[in-house]
């Protein structure tokens, strides 16, 4: 029964292709001049490394479901979170808004954790709050959930 499914964003490529591009026009323009220090350099490389590292913790989402649990985490297993499947109450297949964004974002009533695209399953939690969980398989994450709560799928309009 156990069910996993990883989301990835393509959106790093660019980003990073632009911070390059930006850091290579900044040494390019102080080329020659007193201005290009260490401490230029060190920073325009630790901003650059911060930003990357953002970029690409965020470019993956893992959605883990077992007898226990529904488990997602970002990057490298970090930030992550775990959701009793005693805990949950509800499931449904949903269709995020754009205005919801990617990443770990509060939406009505709940979290949401989500690196690309639309799709994505709620559940209702005991709390009365919602977690939405982004997935490029959201009938295989729906089914899964539904197995292992015994609960139904509910239909939504998003």
């Amino acid at each position: 029964m156990p069910y996993r499914t990883v989301q990835w964003s393509w959106m790093p490529i660019p980003v990073i292709v632009f911070l390059v591009a930006i850091d290579l026009a900044v040494f390019i323009g102080l080329a020659g001049s007193d201005e290009l220090t260490t401490g230029v350099v060190a920073l325009t490389v630790g901003i650059t490394v911060v930003i990357v590292a953002t970029v690409l913790l965020f470019s993956r989402l893992v959605v883990e479901v077992d007898t226990e649990s529904l488990r997602t985490s970002f990057g490298f297993g970090w930030p992550h979170r775990v959701i009793a499947i005693a805990d949950i109450t509800a499931i449904r297949k949903v269709r995020n808004s754009w205005w919801y964004g990617w990443g770990i974002r509060w939406v009505r009533n709940g979290w949401m954790y989500n690196t690309w695209g639309y799709d994505a399953v709620e559940v209702g939690l005991s709390t009365g709050r919602v977690f939405r969980a982004g997935t490029e398989d959201r009938d295989g994450l729906a089914n899964a959930l539904s197995e292992a709560t015994g609960l139904p799928i509910e239909s939504s309009s998003g």
